[in-house]
C-alpha cells in the first residue's frame, strides 16, 4: 500500500544531496510507522483469537507474538529513492526498475509500463489491462490471445484474463528445466501442457521469441539504450514510454537505409563515404599506374605510423 501511495504521488528525485538524504529518512520514518500499524494489527487480532475464516479455534497464547521493531530495517538507494534491486538468474543484481512491454505480432508496441518489483510474477494482468486501455483509447477491441514466459505464470491472473475471453498461453516449466516442476502438475499446470502440445498451441507459442525478444534486442543493442538517463519511477516510465514511442516510430516509419532500395527494377547504391569520394578526387590527378587500383588503400593508424613517407608522398 505504502508503494503504491508513493507511486501515485510521483515525486521528483532532488538535485541536491542533502534533500535526498532527507527524503530517504523521511520515507524510512514512514516504513517504520505502517510496520508499527502493522504489530498493533496483529496484537489485535491475537486477543480476538479469531481465525481468517470467523472461527474462532485460535485460542489467546495459541499464535506466536511479533516482535516489534524500534528502527527502521529496509534500505533506500540515496540517488534514486524508488528504484530497487533488481536480481536475473544468471547476472549481478542492478539498481534499477523492472521494463514491461507488450507488443503486438509486428513487434510494435501497445503498452509499456514500469515497476519496482524484480521477478515478472504478478505482471501478467496489469500489462493485459495497460494493453487494454491503449487499444480502446484507439477503437480497437481486445487481445484475442495473449503469450508470455514461463516467469509471468500466475494462476488466478490467468483465470482473470481467461474469463475476459482472452486465450493465455505461459508455458508453465522454464526452458532450463527438464520435466515438469515439483508440485505444478494437475490442473491448469497439465491444461496448459496439452494445450502447447498441439500443433496450432506450439505455433502460437513460438511466435513469442520472434516478437518481443526482439524489440528489446534492438533496443539494448542496436540503439545502446542500457539505462535511464532519469531518475525518479514517474521520470524513469515517462522516458521508458517515450522509448517505445520512438522504436514505434522507427518500426512503422524505417529511415532510408533500411527500406528497399529497389526503384523500377534497379537497386541503387549507397551513396560513398566522405573518406572514399576525397580518395577518388585525390585519384582523379594520379598518374595512370595509381588510376588502375580497384580499392582505394587506406592505411590504418599503424601503418601510417610504419610509412609515413608514403602516405605524404602521395599527397605530392
Amino acid at each position: 500500500m505504502l508503494d503504491a501511495e508513493r507511486e501515485r504521488e510521483g515525486r521528483p528525485i532532488a538535485k541536491d544531496r542533502t534533500d535526498r538524504l532527507f527524503e530517504a529518512c523521511r520515507r524510512l520514518e514512514e516504513e517504520l510507522d505502517v510496520e508499527h500499524a502493522s504489530h498493533a494489527a496483529y496484537d489485535a487480532w491475537r486477543a480476538r483469537g479469531v481465525a481468517a475464516d470467523g472461527s474462532r479455534r485460535m485460542a489467546p497464547g495459541m499464535v506466536k507474538p511479533h516482535e516489534p521493531v524500534l528502527v527502521p530495517s529496509g534500505l533506500i538507494n540515496t540517488s534514486d529513492h524508488d528504484s530497487r534491486p533488481m536480481r536475473t538468474h544468471g547476472y549481478k543484481p542492478l539498481q534499477g526498475y523492472n521494463a514491461q512491454l507488450a507488443v503486438n505480432d509486428r513487434q510494435v508496441v501497445i503498452a509499456a509500463e514500469l515497476t519496482c518489483d524484480s521477478p515478472d510474477f504478478g505482471h501478467l494482468e496489469p500489462m493485459v489491462r495497460a494493453a487494454q486501455r491503449e487499444l480502446r483509447g484507439v477503437d480497437l477491441g481486445d487481445p484475442r490471445v495473449v503469450v508470455a514466459d514461463a516467469g509471468y505464470w500466475h494462476q488466478r491472473q490467468i483465470e482473470t484474463v481467461v474469463s475476459d475471453g482472452i486465450q493465455v498461453l505461459i508455458a508453465p516449466d522454464s526452458s532450463l528445466r527438464r520435466g515438469a516442476r515439483p508440485g505444478w502438475t494437475g490442473g491448469l499446470y497439465d491444461f496448459m501442457r496439452r494445450v502447447l502440445a498441439t500443433p496450432d498451441g506450439h505455433d502460437l507459442y513460438r511466435r513469442r521469441q520472434a516478437t518481443i525478444e526482439p524489440v528489446f534486442g534492438q533496443l539494448k543493442f542496436n540503439r545502446q539504450i542500457r539505462r535511464f538517463q532519469r531518475r525518479g519511477r514517474a521520470a524513469c516510465r515517462s522516458e521508458w514510454r517515450l522509448i517505445a514511442a520512438t522504436h514505434n516510430l522507427l518500426k512503422l516509419h524505417p529511415p532510408p537505409d533500411r527500406r528497399d532500395t529497389r526503384l523500377g527494377g534497379r537497386r541503387h547504391r549507397r551513396a560513398p563515404a566522405p573518406r572514399a569520394l576525397a580518395h577518388q578526387r585525390l585519384l582523379a590527378d594520379f598518374p595512370d599506374s595509381l588510376r588502375r587500383m580497384r580499392k582505394p588503400v587506406l592505411p590504418t593508424r599503424r601503418a601510417s605510423r610504419a610509412r609515413p613517407v608514403e602516405a605524404i608522398g602521395v599527397g605530392e
